[in-house]
């Protein structure tokens, strides 16, 4: 078990979040234009901790929040182009 997470840690350590933040970008790209709380409740966080995960990704240039049209107070997330390609390149 140790070693396992030596090498997810050894391959997204570099990433914003480390595999915290990997496992948000996947859940972003599969999950289309997720909301940031249906994102939280997804992966298991507390939304407080989603709000500085996001913030890393967000200022790394990695994933957008985009205001919600159906609802103003949701902030949709969605994949850059960079955080594609990141993606990608970890996968």
């Amino acid at each position: 078990m140790r070693a396992h997470l030596r090498t997810a840690q050894d391959v997204v350590g570099g990433l914003p979040g480390g595999p915290r933040g990997y496992q948000v970008l996947v859940a972003a790209a599969t999950g289309g234009s997720s909301s940031q709380l249906a994102l939280a409740q997804q992966l298991g966080v507390d939304r407080t901790v989603m709000t500085y995960l996001l913030d890393e990704l967000e200022g790394a240039g990695l994933v957008e929040r985009r205001p919600d049209p159906a609802d103003r107070r949701a902030r949709r997330i969605t994949l850059t182009a960079d955080g594609r390609r990141r993606l990608c390149a970890l996968e």
